[in-house]
């Protein structure tokens, strides 16, 4: 696997121009093998441009560096807090940028009856 911006960059862009279609795209922020940080501010950009609703799975971020989420430009992030933020493993999160946030409706509020 390469982990050049110019790469990276350059697949998803042959993508957006091949399919021409694309109206979502949801990418790592970090995988979990072999733990490759991606270039999301990039390719957030990149498919903000072309008017492509930018979704991250930032699951292995939380708790591991620092994080600015505002400043990627993505639409959604969302990440398990529990995996490096060492708390119940059905703690997540999901960030909405402005714009959304009216459109989002969660299906599910709470998981339990009791509040622990």
């Amino acid at each position: 696997m390469c982990n050049s911006l110019a790469y990276y960059l350059f697949v998803i862009l042959h993508l957006i121009q091949k399919e021409g279609k694309i109206k979502a795209a949801v990418i790592y922020h970090q995988s979990a093998t072999p733990a490759i940080i991606f270039p999301i501010k990039e390719l957030t950009s990149l498919c903000r441009k072309q008017g492509i609703i930018v979704i991250i799975d930032g699951a292995h971020v939380i708790g591991q560096f620092d994080l600015n989420i505002s400043s990627i430009g993505c639409d959604f992030y969302m990440s398990n807090i529990h995996k490096w933020g060492f708390s119940p493993r059905p703690s997540a999160m999901l960030w909405i940028r402005k714009e959304f946030q009216e459109t989002a409706v969660p299906a599910v509020i709470g998981q339990y009856k009791k509040v622990i």
